[in-house]
Parts: structure tokens; sequence; C-alpha cells
């Protein structure tokens, strides 16, 4: 009865941190547009073209009147737009709100599908790398003087080219596509076609606090075919595993050096850690290319920093990018500094 209540109480805190319609905002096109005491939008959980969705008058409820008719909690919305069991769509949440579920209320990792199925891609992805497929990969880190020992510390791997790789893979093992497709792994043509959402790029894991791999961090390798044409650097899109606005890249790796030494180096991107770690730099993360988060706030608290350095890129971007960063830091009360690479470096040309 004991855990019941408290599992209860961890639900209730959850709903009075997380904002319905903040949720809700994070999965539309344009604003919410307010009539009859309810807040309206095209509905997130299927295709229409006049808003038939609503939030309230109860802000924490909300209901569809188009295709859905029905609605719900954050929970169930959560639950209904990630296509997730109620215990999955909880701990994400949970874990946006920073709340910790009672023991009894937590899954073990080992049962989560989604988990298990991102370690083993990043096993496949690192075997790639090996492989004479993964020849262009090794090639590059070599150009860019990464060592084998941050190869292996940072499980760096490389994703086929061909397309299907991934998805063939899976599809021989009995993972359903459905699952693939939640961890951002996988995609489906307006055609029906399914492919890998990462094709001949470079990849590295991303690691949450409790050193687990939620995501990936991907960079295209010109005439290594895949995505000849697509963007530089693609991060895995927002999954019941992966928000990049709770995730500080290197945090897993960082977190030890912190504790002793209380002095967090925050950089912009990936490659710019690991070169900063192969330089002896073992307390340098990256917030992904993103404005820090309270959430990012939190996670370096709880690391135990004392003094916070961001390192970005030299260009005006990088200088952008840095101010945004040093807002959501100011509240943490600690020691802030910004260093500035010269123009035209960034940070991993400086280490």
């Amino acid at each position: 009865m004991h855990q019941d209540q408290s599992f209860q109480r961890a639900i209730e805190e959850i709903k009075a941190r997380v904002s319905l319609e903040e949720i809700v905002g994070e999965c539309i096109e344009g604003t919410f547009v307010s009539r009859s005491r309810r807040q309206w939008c095209c509905c997130p959980l299927h295709d229409e073209d006049s808003p038939s969705f609503a939030i309230g008058p109860d802000p924490d409820m909300w209901y569809c009147f188009g295709a859905c008719r029905t609605g719900g909690d954050v929970i169930e919305f959560v639950k209904r737009r990630h296509n997730t069991s109620f215990m999955d769509s909880l701990e994400w949440l949970a874990a946006r709100a920073g709340v910790e579920l009672p023991r009894s209320g937590r899954r073990s990792d080992k049962d989560d599908p989604g988990l298990k199925l991102l370690a083993d891609t990043e096993a496949y992805y690192r075997s790639c790398l090996m492989g004479p497929e993964g020849r262009i990969a090794r090639e590059y880190l070599e150009s860019r003087g990464v060592s084998p020992g941050a190869i292996e510390a940072f499980g760096i791997g490389y994703s086929p080219a061909s397309g299907q790789a991934l998805v063939q893979r899976a599809q021989g093992q009995g993972v359903p596509f459905r699952l693939l497709e939640q961890a951002g792994l996988a995609r489906k043509s307006d055609g029906g076609r399914t492919y890998d959402f990462f094709r001949g790029r470079l990849m590295v894991p991303i690691r949450d606090h409790k050193k687990r791999t939620v995501g990936f961090g991907a960079r295209r390798l010109d005439g290594g075919g895949g995505e000849a044409n697509g963007p530089k650097y693609v991060n895995t899109p927002e999954t019941p595993w992966f928000h990049k606005g709770r995730v500080i890249f290197g945090y897993d790796r960082a977190a030890d050096t912190l504790r002793r030494g209380g002095h967090l180096i925050l950089m912009e991107g990936y490659t710019d850690v690991i070169a900063a770690h192969q330089a002896g730099l073992t307390q340098a993360c990256a917030v992904l290319g993103t404005a820090t988060t309270p959430d990012h706030a939190r996670l370096a608290q709880r690391a135990g920093a004392q003094r916070i350095t961001l390192i970005f890129d030299g260009d005006e971007a990088g200088l952008r990018a840095a101010w945004r960063a040093l807002e959501g830091l100011l509240p943490l009360g600690i020691d802030l500094d910004v260093a500035v690479p010269p123009p035209g470096k960034d940070p991993a040309d400086l280490v």
C-alpha cells in the first residue's frame, strides 16, 4: 500500500512539473488558438487541416474532437503520440520532469526493448567501422587524429551507405519495424518503403547520465555514398529515449573528473569533446548544438560543477550559441566564463 501511494505521489509530481501545452506544442507546427476557454490546434495524432485538438478548460487535460474522438492527460498524450506503453510514457515524462519513480514502479533497463535495440545498434555500427565498408570512416578518423583508444572509449562506428542494412538486419532478428522507427533508427517513405535513418555516416553514440546509449550523433562522410547531399551533422530525432534538452554529451565519461575537480568545460559538438578528451581535458562535455536547459543545469549541479567554461565555435553562430548557453546556466550561481577561439577555428582545432 505504501509503495502504491509513493507511486501515485510521483505521478502527481510529474504532472505538476510538466506542462501539457508545452509537450503538445513541441509536436505541432504553428501556435495554439484560444477559443472558448480552450487552446486549439491541429491534432498531432492524425492528419487534418483545421484545428480539432483542444487543451482545457482543465489545462491538464486534452481532447480531440476530430478523427481520434478521445482524450486524456499528459501521460495518455505521450502514450498515443509515441505509441508506447503507460510505463514507457511515464518514465519518459519522469526523466523530463526530473522526478525519480519509486523503485517498484520502474522497469529494469534490461527489459526495455528500446534501450536493448539502441545498445545492439551501437555494437553493430562499431563492427561496420572495422569491416571493409567502414574504410572511408576509418580514413576520416585517421585524418582527424582520432586515436584507436578514443574510438573505443566513445564507441564510434559507421552506418552502411546501402540504406537498408540496419532495417534488413533487424528484420532478420525479428525486431519490429515500429520499434526501429520509435528509436529514431529507421523511417518509412510515403510509398511504404522502409529505410535506415542514418546512411553512410560516422556514428557517435549519445549516452545519458546512466551511461545508456539513447541516441546517435552522425557526421556525413563526403565521397562515401549514403546521404551525399544531406546535412553535415544529424542527431537522432526526439524519441521516448532521447531528448537532446536532457542529455549532455560526454557526461558519462566526464562525471568522475568533475567530482574531483568541479570544473566543467562545455563545448558545442561531439567532435570537439572527443578531441578535448584525447588532449587530457576529460571534463569536457557538449550540449549538442542546443541552448542549455534546466535539465542541463541540473546535470551540471549533480556532477559537482563549481565552475563552467564555455568554448564554442568562434563564428557568429557559435557566439550566439554561447550566449544562449550562458542564459540557461546563470541560475546555477556558479563561476561562468567564455573562451572564444580565433575566427575560422573551432574548439577541436585548439586542443
